[in-house]
């Protein structure tokens, strides 16, 4: 989406804490936390600091008939400096890399009608909804360019009033021109069209199945903060923040330039006056009402956001513009949304070891100037929407000593659709968006019980969770010959229930070892579903039962480390309708991966050297792959 979380503008270098919390327990959190919410808390300088860093890796890979490897680097320059009340940080960072060819080219509608031109070098497989298929091409290796600059003030004009600001600008170049057609006639030719055969099976080729394709696009982020004190302990803090697509312009050949029916036509799909804005206000107060055993917190959130795509078929792909003569008109869609919120949230320590949160959170949405436009002339807007919600929170604390924390949560979270999941509607040569302008928003109940022991040199945690979502916002996807399409729609119903358990060690087994796991199971079952009553039963797709991860780290000195680290899913579904049963191109395979890293210090310098997916393992996700094994080497330079 145009209007995901853009985490490339926070850099690991600045960087002070990240703090996870799971579920929709906090007030001054929207229903969008209902997968859980990710905090990131950036640190200021405290004086003259200068960073260098630079990554370097590659990766062999082999997709069906094809092969190569992907390199890539990233160039990472940082100074911050406190100079007085005032404070600064600046970066640039560089991303240049190649992926791996992420979809292959796939007719899975054969016939044995026995009428189409023989062919070799083709690949013959049974797909994971067990139908006879052949895989003909892929979309070659991925080249991309992202320049990111960042800049950020903070300015103390006294404990009432801290003033910050912040302005990202990332410029990103893409382009797949590289396609791979692995048909070959009996003399050795590539064939590019028509109705082919391999052993027997009837397939059919179009010429766009082939095409090339690029992309330009700059995004520009811009925050303002204040924070400070009022009187009798009152904190506050306000932020309002914009992100702005300034460009955003696809295209792609009707043909491959290799084609002899190649004749530069093809298509532009265009971004333009979408982005979001967001204001947030927030305040606190320790002694609320003077009560040393009572604790505020409210605000007032708001935010806008935009979107608006436009599509033309162009006589030349790489160098026509929207308004030239030779670009005609062939869709568009777009439309706006926001949202209003209110919250609150009371603490009450009613006794010594326990602690009772009280909140609740009531918003108000709206959707509105969508549009799905056919032609240039057609005019007319989809029907305004209102919607109202009221989401309360309670959680209680007990904590026995001050090692142990027992934690019991509820809560109710709304959350309402994307503007890209109501009004972006795009038709591709392979893959064609849907948009759902009257989809309702997700109404979920929660509940989860955590147990938490905390020690300096370890910690161990089990969390045990269920949630009782209606009308979840489900992206369905239909992959038949060698087109996709996807569309949003609500199931009526969907249950989840499942636990994790998460343990820390430092100095396991041996001294200077530590050591990080966690492991969880998750059942998500859709209850009701009456579009589709079918799939009543089934499990909820792209959702595992069985995930777990860990990592063990050896400090062999105390500038040296080795760290080894794992990650294991089991197979899942990728269709409501369950029936992609096996592993393979287009499934939801079960995978597990091995990762090694050692990094060696000295003075202000880091080296490390890495390799993941160590054991080369070839897993999918959907129509993508996975990285195979990569290498890599890191060299940072850090003077503070």
């Amino acid at each position: 989406f145009n209007g995901a979380p853009q985490w490339n503008f926070v850099a690991a270098d600045e960087t002070e804490s990240v703090n996870i919390t799971y579920g929709p327990f906090s007030p001054k959190h929207s229903g969008n936390a209902m997968g859980g919410v990710i905090d990131i808390k950036s640190r200021e300088p405290v004086g003259e600091e200068w960073a260098l860093q630079t990554t370097g890796w590659v990766q062999d890979w082999e997709v069906f008939e094809s092969e190569g490897n992907a390199p890539g680097y990233k160039t990472f320059f940082a100074h911050g400096n406190k100079i007085g009340n005032l404070s600064y940080y600046v970066f640039y960072n560089r991303l240049d890399t190649q992926t791996q060819p992420t979809n292959t080219t796939i007719d899975n509608s054969l016939s044995s009608a026995g009428a189409g031109t023989a062919v070799t070098g083709v690949n013959n497989f049974i797909d994971p909804r067990v139908r006879d298929s052949i895989a003909y091409g892929d979309d070659g290796e991925e080249n991309s360019i992202n320049d990111l600059f960042k800049m950020k003030m903070n300015y103390d004009f006294s404990p009432q009033f801290k003033l910050r600001g912040m302005i990202g600008f990332l410029d990103r170049h893409r382009d797949q021109l590289n396609v791979n057609n692995y048909i070959r006639d009996a003399n050795g030719n590539k064939l590019w069209s028509g109705t082919l055969n391999f052993n027997g099976k009837d397939f059919n080729v179009s010429e766009s199945d082939f095409n090339v394709s690029n992309q330009d696009k700059q995004d520009l982020l811009i925050g303002l903060g204040v924070s400070g004190k009022f009187g009798n302990g009152w904190k506050y803090d306000a932020v309002l923040s914009a992100y702005d697509i300034m460009q955003d312009i696809a295209r792609q050949s009707d043909e491959n330039p290799d084609s002899p029916a190649f004749d530069r036509s093809g298509r532009i799909t265009q971004f333009a006056d979408s982005g979001w804005q967001l204001f947030e206000l927030r305040f606190d107060k320790d002694k609320f009402l003077e009560n040393p055993d009572l604790s505020f917190e409210g605000g007032y959130h708001y935010d806008h956001a935009r979107l608006k795509v436009a599509q033309f078929n162009t006589t030349d792909w790489e160098d026509s513009e929207i308004d030239d003569e030779d670009s005609s008109f062939r869709n568009s869609s777009g439309g706006q949304t926001d949202t209003h919120g209110i919250h609150g949230n009371l603490g009450w320590k009613f006794a010594p070891k326990w602690d009772v949160q009280i909140g609740g959170r009531v918003e108000s949405w709206r959707s509105f100037n969508g549009f799905k436009h056919e032609s240039a002339t057609e005019t007319g807007e989809q029907a305004k929407r209102d919607e109202t919600a009221f989401s309360p929170k309670v959680s209680l604390v007990f904590k026995p000593n001050d090692n142990l924390d027992l934690r019991f949560s509820l809560a109710r979270s709304t959350r309402f659709p994307l503007p890209e999941e109501l009004f972006e509607n795009v038709d591709d040569l392979q893959n064609n968006s849907i948009a759902s302008p009257g989809l309702d928003p997700e109404v979920g109940n929660h509940a989860t019980i955590m147990v938490g022991h905390y020690k300096p040199d370890s910690s161990t945690q089990l969390n045990m969770f269920f949630d009782e979502v209606t009308d979840t916002i489900f992206s369905d996807q239909d992959i038949t010959g060698n087109v996709t399409t996807s569309t949003f729609v609500n199931i009526d119903k969907v249950r989840t229930f499942g636990v994790e358990f998460v343990a820390k060690r430092r100095d396991f087994l041996v001294s200077k070892h530590d050591i990080d796991f966690n492991i969880s199971y998750t059942n998500a079952e859709i209850r009701q579903h009456n579009s589709n009553p079918s799939t009543a039963g089934n499990k909820l797709p792209r959702v595992p039962e069985w995930r777990a991860k860990f990592q063990s780290l050896y400090h062999i000195t105390d500038r040296w480390d080795a760290m080894v680290a794992g990650r294991w899913q089991d197979k899942a579904f990728g269709r409501i309708q369950n029936d992609d049963i096996l592993e393979g191109d287009g499934g939801q395979d079960e995978y597990f991966f091995m990762d090694l890293k050692t990094t060696y210090r000295y003075q202000n310098v880091n080296a490390s050297f890495g390799i993941n997916n160590l054991t080369d393992e070839s897993a999918n996700t959907g129509p993508h792959t996975y990285p195979n094994r990569t290498y890599s080497i890191d060299l940072k330079w850090k003077f503070m």
